[in-house]
């Protein structure tokens, strides 16, 4: 009979540690997330969203959000500072304290609904994406609302999973545009000190990776063993071919999300290798390759 009550009590007392704080804070001060940032040359480097202080706009309180990159140069976001706001139920953002406030998230929607929200660049115009699925995930003991976003347009950047308090694992801001978005690309991480870490299952590299090909592509020619990708644009097939002495190790090729869409590797030494890409859509993409001694980025597009 204690045993039985005993595992009623631990039983009891795990839903209770599991589901205690169900509404954690909106980014706290300190909070931050990592979106990748492409650029219009072979490099990808990233943005981080940092909470630095919280501010009243229209009665909420809205957490002030600066932007930063890896490198200054290449920091196309039109905004030094961004407003947030999250509940259980919405997610808000402003570009000022005097700013409308503009819809990012609904989670009182149900499946088969359009979510609208307002596009970053041009708030008049509206992203629209259909919820076809919605539920609830536990991240690190929070249980946290979720909608799961197809875009009705192709030119619209706004879709993937959408977490509260987190955001969309695609981008963080609706808007328009398809190829090397200046707003900022896939969600890699986010971390606050109340839920901790949060990687997209979609990101595999650290949360602060970046690369910029022109020192890469230099050491592959200083080498003399460079990466051929032929032809480039292409639209059916794409033939990888590694010249010298080296041979493909595996070839990993990203689409503009920073999403893998494409994975071999190579259990013996090749130095060709050729990829159907006929199922791809058209867009830029990034294909990695990795030698006996050294990896090789190249930018490809596929028309």
């Amino acid at each position: 009979m204690r045993k039985i009550v005993f595992s009623l009590v631990v039983a009891l007392f795990s839903d209770f540690v599991i589901y205690s704080q169900t509404q954690p804070e909106f980014a706290p001060i300190g909070a931050h997330w990592y979106h990748s940032l492409y650029c219009m040359q072979n490099c990808l480097h990233y943005y981080k969203f940092t909470s630095i202080d919280t501010v009243t706009i229209q009665g909420k309180s809205f957490k002030k959000i600066s932007v930063s990159t890896d490198d200054p140069i290449i920091n196309f976001f039109p905004f030094s500072y961004v407003y947030l706001y999250g509940d259980s139920s919405k997610m808000y953002y402003a570009l000022s304290i005097s700013d409308s406030i503009h819809l990012l998230a609904d989670f009182s929607l149900n499946i088969g609904d359009t979510l609208y929200s307002d596009n970053i660049e041009y708030p008049s115009q509206q992203s629209k994406s259909i919820i076809n699925n919605k539920g609830d995930t536990i991240i690190n003991g929070f249980k946290l609302h979720f909608l799961q976003l197809i875009s009705l347009d192709c030119e619209e950047i706004y879709c993937g999973k959408l977490i509260q308090n987190i955001g969309a694992e695609s981008f963080l801001f609706p808007y328009y545009g398809f190829v090397d978005p200046p707003i900022g690309g896939q969600l890699r991480c986010y971390h606050d000190t109340i839920i901790g870490n949060y990687t997209n299952p979609l990101y595999l590299e650290p949360c602060d990776y970046h690369f910029d090909s022109t020192s890469i592509e230099i050491e592959c020619v200083k080498s003399n063993e460079p990466i051929d990708v032929f032809p480039n644009p292409a639209s059916d097939k794409l033939l990888v071919t590694a010249f010298g002495n080296d041979k493909l190790k595996e070839i990993i090729l990203y689409n503009h999300l920073g999403q893998i869409i494409f994975f071999q590797e190579f259990q013996e030494e090749f130095p060709t290798y050729e990829i159907d890409i006929s199922q791809f859509k058209p867009g830029i993409y990034f294909i990695c390759s990795k030698l006996d001694n050294q990896m090789c980025y190249k930018k490809i597009i596929i028309i």
